[in-house]
């Protein structure tokens, strides 16, 4: 069987897992592995799909057999503490993110997985310190901001977020998730005419939504 087949399994494979279509993964899975039995590429593919059934007892035999490669010990990691964190084992999921960060290519990544392990774990300084990291590694992450936002909450640093979602709004202007934060923020120090503002900014931008609206509506009853 010709190199490029190999690639093709493995990019095969790639792609029904990204598109969760978890049969034809299986069945791409063990033509290629009938092929190439041996081959670490398809074998932490075959780990990403036990990862999404939660099939986690092979899977973690599959990650302990490759560990000690090099090249794989990001995708390792990275699964083995999807794997912990599956089964609320939040300090072994946490330990294995943190492992997974020298060999990194987008830190972002382990940093935001750290971040949502820890907030699970009740721990939201810690959840904040590196949300904030994935978010300077890459400030696009505009997903983050709830979580981000909820950080501030639980620890009680409602200014802190009104600076934080200010900074973002000046970094992206056009950001709707930004205004729509820094509204939430401002309505819950609580400081209702600032908070309009906000929320007219994020309708500005997405003038249908809902919830912006509501919040909006509560600003005003704060008033």
């Amino acid at each position: 069987v010709s190199q490029s087949r190999y690639y093709e399994y493995e990019d095969l494979a790639a792609y029904y897992l990204q598109h969760a279509h978890m049969d034809m993964v299986h069945q791409v899975l063990k033509l290629a592995l009938h092929c190439f039995p041996d081959a670490p590429e398809l074998r932490i593919k075959k780990a990403q799909y036990l990862d999404a059934l939660q099939n986690t007892q092979e899977e973690l035999v599959i990650l302990n057999q490759l560990e000690d490669l090099i090249e794989f010990k990001y995708d390792v990691y990275m699964i083995r503490g999807h794997i912990y964190s599956q089964i609320a084992c939040s300090e072994q999921a946490i330990e294995q993110f943190k492992l997974a960060i020298p060999h990194a290519d987008e830190p972002e990544d382990v940093y935001t997985a750290l971040g949502i392990e820890f907030l699970n774990a009740h721990k939201p300084s810690d959840a904040l310190y590196y949300l904030k990291k994935a978010l300077k590694e890459n400030p696009a992450l505009d997903a983050l901001y709830p979580d981000v936002f909820l950080c501030f909450e639980y620890t009680a640093q409602l200014k802190e977020a009104v600076n934080f979602f200010h900074a973002a709004t000046d970094h992206s202007p056009f950001n709707f998730q930004a205004w729509f934060y820094l509204g939430i923020s401002y309505l819950k120090l609580p400081d209702p005419p600032q908070a309009i503002k906000a929320f007219e900014y994020a309708l500005a931008i997405q003038d249908q939504s809902v919830v912006a609206r509501i919040n909006k509506a509560q600003a005003h009853y704060q008033l």
